[in-house]
């Protein structure tokens, strides 16, 4: 992600490290790109499972998982450092006791890397309201932070980079939250973050999603 991108995601800092798949347009629909397409299926919550439309986001998980696999293996510094790297989920909104706690980015990692360092090392102590839903949701990373924790029982061995993975990058507020939190326990280690989709107000002139390129 380049210094005029970042502009438009606030929480975002100069030196951060960010990479994405495609551009997802709010506001619009399925039908109005491949990557709104996946996104709205992605994100299709718990209470839809065993509905007709629930294969849909098991497809959009497995199309992110293999978009984010040839997209990293065909980048020869990032499939490099990959293999030293730990996975991480960014959490969802609801907490992991929850029963609409969704664990769409873990299989996602999973997916990706099956064998390889994949940890749920974020966790939430309550449930919140998602950001693009709630009125009085956390509107800042430090909002997000008071409910993170990291799961003590997966700090060894100590990562040599950390690589956050998350659907949709709005303003940043999520990544922001958890990149803190990891440095304050890491903070010699690189953090890098992942998504399938920048969040956008407008289509761009043109795009290649259908590349599966990771966009820096």
């Amino acid at each position: 992600m380049d210094e005029l991108i970042r502009r438009s995601h606030s929480f975002l800092e100069e030196d951060d490290e960010i990479y994405y798949l495609g551009e997802y347009t709010t506001g619009a629909g399925h039908a109005h790109s491949q990557t709104n397409q996946l996104i709205l299926n992605y994100k299709k919550p718990i209470d839809r499972k065993g509905l007709p439309d629930w294969d849909y986001k098991k497809g959009a998980i497995l199309k992110a998982a293999q978009w984010f696999y040839f997209a990293i293996s065909h980048t020869a510094y990032l499939a490099n450092r990959a293999r030293d790297a730990t996975f991480i989920p960014i959490p969802p909104s609801a907490a992991k006791n929850s029963p609409q706690y969704d664990d769409r980015n873990h299989q996602l990692l999973q997916m990706i890397l099956p064998q390889g360092d994949v940890r749920e090392l974020i966790l939430q102590r309550e449930t919140r309201e998602p950001l693009h839903t709630a009125k009085n949701a956390p509107r800042k990373p430090s909002d997000l932070l008071k409910n993170y924790f990291l799961n003590d029982r997966l700090l060894s061995p100590k990562p040599k980079e950390l690589w956050l993975f998350d659907d949709l990058l709005t303003k940043g507020t999520h990544y922001r939250a958890a990149h803190n939190l990891l440095k304050a326990t890491f903070p010699d280690v690189p953090v890098v973050g992942f998504f399938i989709a920048r969040a956008m107000t407008t289509s761009p002139l043109l795009t290649r999603t259908s590349d599966h390129k990771l966009l820096p």
